[in-house]
């Protein structure tokens, strides 16, 4: 049974793919591969953990970035499992919260800060999983996002509305 995980993550390249090197968004069916993946058995959560550990080792800020949020998203939705066997290796989640790397051309330090910001993430959705078993998704102060998650996120165009709403109609 083990090695037909390890058949599954690294025959198919869904784990390769998913944390590519390639500065482009993770499909999300990918992310759902990854979950459907932890929700297999305590073994395959074992697999998968070493696996995206192994890639979280590249020098890459794109693999970096990548890895850290399926890590993230399988924390969020998949097996408990998943979460208490990462937290065994946090050491190299937590390394990257003081993750440099060399100045991108175009980017300057900004893929350096995201995956700060994310491995930050990571660590509290592992650690909100921890504390709260069996919260799974919706263990987090919003419902479904780790601390720290809710508080970044913001609506499209989510400036101060009222304004534009609280003009009187123009007389007719």
């Amino acid at each position: 049974h083990c090695r037909h995980m390890l058949g599954f993550i690294f025959g198919s390249d869904a784990l390769a793919k998913a944390t590519s090197e390639e500065d482009e968004p993770t499909p999300g069916y990918l992310y759902h591969e990854m979950v459907t993946l932890s929700n297999k058995s305590v073994e395959s959560c074992d697999i998968l953990v070493d696996a995206l550990l192994k890639r979280l080792k590249r020098d890459s800020p794109v693999v970096k970035l990548k890895v850290l949020k399926v890590m993230k998203h399988v924390i969020l939705k998949g097996h408990p499992s998943f979460a208490k066997d990462l937290v065994k290796n946090s050491d190299q989640v937590q390394a990257c919260l003081a993750y440099r790397a060399p100045p991108d051309a175009l980017k300057g330090d900004q893929p350096s800060q995201l995956v700060q910001a994310e491995a930050k993430d990571v660590m509290n959705a592992m650690f909100n999983m921890i504390n709260n078993p069996g919260g799974g998704s919706g263990s987090g102060p919003s419902g479904g996002e780790p601390s720290g998650v809710s508080s970044r996120i913001t609506g499209y165009g989510g400036g101060n509305m009222s304004s534009s709403y609280d003009r009187k109609p123009p007389p007719s």
